[in-house]
């Protein structure tokens, strides 16, 4: 007895401890009462812990559950515990639970608890059943509170502490948007490299476009300017060969002339 007085804390890995060593056993339970804590991890459906916890099995529905968190020091900061679909747990019943089953379809009622606390005479105990180490979300988070609870402590860390898991993920999942909000930025750069190659070859093509229409531009000058000296050249040998005729014969042509104009 003096030996085991020197520990605050007693922890059984599997309630069949309890079956295996009653003396053992009787003995944590004076020091739990006299002040001391105790923490089981329950398996053994027909020990003495049944007096103060007791357990039963029973197989989940079809889909994901996610468990009730009771509002509780012990549950500051959990979130979330899932349960998978398909499965069989063992579920507590006694003390104050923790975390417990949805009053759902294929659920017992009342509800069953995958963790409970309670107090013995001066002391404290925890029951843990071992399929919540098979849950997902804050398992972790739970336990440590437990721990904190159990070492004589009433209540965990300060939320900064027990929530620092929390504003990591937080963190992470705004990091995972930026890196998919990069990578589709990635994505339609190199979609705009991939048409470099077309726009520039629409570029060239406009580029021979507008030399060939500055040829045809420069050929219609061109020709607009023979045109101009041609007619020019009509008029001069007209008036030359009009000249050269009696008056009144030119007389009568510069007279048609006029009347064409």
């Amino acid at each position: 007895m003096d030996y085991l007085r020197q520990f605050d804390l007693f922890v059984t890995y599997s309630d069949y401890y309890w079956e295996d060593y009653p003396d053992v056993i009787s003995l944590i339970g004076t020091l739990v009462d006299e002040g001391k804590s105790l923490l089981v991890e329950k398996y053994n459906q027909y020990d003495p812990a049944n007096a103060w916890v007791s357990i039963e099995a029973l197989s989940t529905p079809s889909e994901q559950v996610e468990f009730e968190i009771v509002p509780s020091n012990l549950t500051l900061g959990v979130r979330s515990i899932k349960a998978p679909a398909r499965a069989s747990y063992l579920l507590l019943y006694g003390g104050y639970p923790l975390v417990r089953s949805p009053k759902k379809v294929g659920w017992p009622d009342p509800p069953g608890a995958l963790a409970v606390y309670g107090y013995y005479g001066a002391g404290k105990f925890v029951v843990l059943s071992p399929d919540l180490f098979m849950m997902s979300g804050d398992v972790a988070i739970l336990f440590s509170n437990i721990m904190y609870w159990l070492t004589n402590r009433e209540a965990p860390p300060p939320p900064s502490v027990v929530e620092l898991d929390w504003k990591i993920a937080e963190i992470n999942n705004t990091m995972n948007s930026l890196y998919s909000k990069l990578s589709m930025l990635n994505n339609s750069i190199n979609q705009l490299y991939a048409k470099l190659p077309q726009l520039g070859e629409i570029s060239n093509q406009l580029n021979r476009t507008q030399q060939q229409l500055d040829m045809l531009i420069d050929q219609v000058n061109g020709l607009s300017k023979e045109i101009a000296n041609l007619n020019f050249m009509q008029n001069l040998v007209t008036c030359i060969a009009i000249s050269a005729l009696p008056i009144s014969v030119a007389s009568l042509i510069i007279a048609i002339r006029r009347r064409q104009k």
